[in-house]
């Protein structure tokens, strides 16, 4: 049984995990060149637009904002979660035009660079480097309520990373 439909525009979005978000009682969903905010009903609340290709997104309440990857223009979009007013842009001549997901743990954002084979780490309260893993092909970032992160590579293989959070080492572990 199915609780409705959301019909996002005329084309068909492309609907894996990474380019679906709830929180709370919205729903944020993308397709290459529009992110829709809608209410769990299905009512289009928000629509941002002039994204090349919305690849990810996440909502970071404890930060009141919305990150989403605009992969061909190699940065990550960031909206006011209460106004959707664009905040900024965090890029990196580092980053490829292949940018595939995001996600916030903690005080880290992890961006996937599948062409470069890289989760690129940032603070996530003041968008300074961190550092960078290598990864088998990553595409697209989850995280469980444990604080993992699963990354979904071109197969259907995952990886598990775990956030140690000292200030002294790395601060995340491969497993």
């Amino acid at each position: 049984a199915t609780l409705g439909e959301l019909r996002l525009s005329p084309r068909r979005p492309r609907g894996n995990l990474e380019r679906l978000r709830c929180l709370g009682d919205r729903l944020y969903t993308s397709e290459p060149e529009f992110v829709y905010v809608t209410d769990l009903s299905g009512l289009c609340l928000h629509v941002l637009s002039g994204f090349s290709w919305a690849m990810g997104l996440w909502p970071d309440p404890d930060r009141r904002r919305l990150l989403v990857v605009n992969g061909d223009r190699r940065c990550v979009e960031i909206f006011s979660l209460d106004s959707f007013s664009h905040e900024g842009s965090l890029c990196d001549d580092e980053f490829t035009d292949d940018l595939t997901g995001v996600c916030v743990l903690g005080n880290r954002i992890l961006v996937a660079d599948h062409t470069a084979y890289q989760l690129h780490i940032y603070r996530a309260d003041n968008l300074q480097f961190v550092g960078r893993l290598q990864v088998s092909s990553p595409r697209f970032l989850d995280v469980d309520s444990t604080g993992v992160v699963y990354i979904t590579g071109d197969q259907t293989e995952y990886h598990q990373v775990s956030c140690t959070c000292s200030t002294r080492g790395s601060p995340l572990q491969q497993g």
